[in-house]
Formats: C-alpha cells, sequence, structure tokens
C-alpha cells in the first residue's frame, strides 16, 4: 500500500511535469481535449486560487479578470507572459511579478507606483509620479484633498524638484495647495 500511495503523486508529478515540457516545446497545446489534459483537470490542476499581494489602488476584480481571461484548460496552459504584460500595461503599476503555485494557484504581487501631484492639463486631470510619470486614475478625487494641484505645459516633468524646494520650508507647504507653471518653469 506504502508503494502505491508513493507511486499515486509521483506519477502525477510525473506527467504534469512531461506535459508542462510538451508545452514548452509545443508552444501551445494543439487540444484542449487531450487525455493529458483531462488527466491534470481531474487531478486538480486547475486554477482554483488567486492570490493579490500589494494593491491599494489597483481594483483586485480587473486582475482576476485578466487572469480568467487566460484561463482555459489546466494550470499549465495558463500564459505567465501574457498575464504579466496586461497587468503591466496598467498605468498604476511599477513593477509585477505573477507565479504559478502547484496545484492550483496563481500568485501576483505588484507594487503600485505613488502619486505626488494632480496635474491639470488641456487633457484632463491626471495623477503624476515624481519622475512624471502619469497614472490614469478613475478614482482622482480620493486624492484631490492629499496631493498638491499642478497646471501648465510641461509641469509633470519638473514637479519633484519644486515640491522638494517647496517641502522644505514647511510654514509654506502646509498652505500651498496648486502651483501654476508658466512658460514652463
Amino acid at each position: 500500500i506504502a508503494i502505491i500511495l508513493w507511486i499515486g503523486p509521483t506519477f502525477i508529478i510525473l506527467l504534469s511535469f512531461l506535459y508542462f515540457m510538451h508545452q514548452i516545446n509545443e508552444n501551445q497545446i494543439s487540444s484542449k481535449n487531450s487525455s493529458i489534459n483531462n488527466f491534470l483537470i481531474n487531478n486538480g490542476f486547475t486554477l482554483k486560487n488567486i492570490k493579490i499581494f500589494g494593491v491599494k489602488n489597483i481594483s483586485r476584480q480587473s486582475l482576476i479578470k485578466i487572469i480568467n481571461t487566460y484561463n482555459t484548460s489546466n494550470i499549465f496552459n495558463l500564459d505567465l507572459n501574457e498575464m504579466h504584460k496586461k497587468i503591466e500595461s496598467n498605468t498604476w503599476v511599477k513593477e509585477s511579478k505573477i507565479e504559478r503555485v502547484l496545484p492550483n494557484s496563481i500568485k501576483i504581487s505588484i507594487v503600485e507606483k505613488t502619486p505626488i501631484a494632480i496635474w491639470q492639463s488641456n487633457y484632463g486631470n491626471k495623477l503624476i509620479t515624481k519622475n512624471g510619470e502619469i497614472i490614469s486614475a478613475s478614482n482622482i478625487n480620493f486624492f484631490k484633498n492629499h496631493l498638491p494641484i499642478i497646471k501648465g505645459n510641461k509641469a509633470n516633468e519638473y514637479i519633484s524638484s519644486i515640491l522638494n524646494i517647496v517641502r522644505k520650508n514647511q510654514d509654506l507647504s502646509q498652505h500651498i495647495w496648486s502651483l501654476t507653471f508658466i512658460n514652463e518653469r
């Protein structure tokens, strides 16, 4: 009985490894109904858990939707590279990592960008980072009481240095809620 208990999990792991190697060599499984695919699905190698870490401003539901778009059969068929690209396309994402956790989980770790100001431009209001990167935000109202508002051409490119100067004078910085750049200065 002990041999059977040892052979069962070993066989599943070996079969999973062979299936995964087949996927790498073929770049894509040609049939979702293959006997190996069915065996893996029947033995619990399907996505059941999505663990998400590090999100504060990104909707967990939007990340789950991305994963579910690629969830077509067993866990080895999940295209982690495509999922990663789609997650990285979110303007909030500074860094991300996605991992397959066998037998049935995906782990997503995200580092979000930190907004330092709201930039008012001809194209609307956008959150910006210290490097001037634009963060598209649907929840900009959440930040309007916490972040200064900047206006002007190329204001996003110079905001970090200006805010550093202003923050050195605490009395002044407490009373500034908006900065306007004129002629790019």
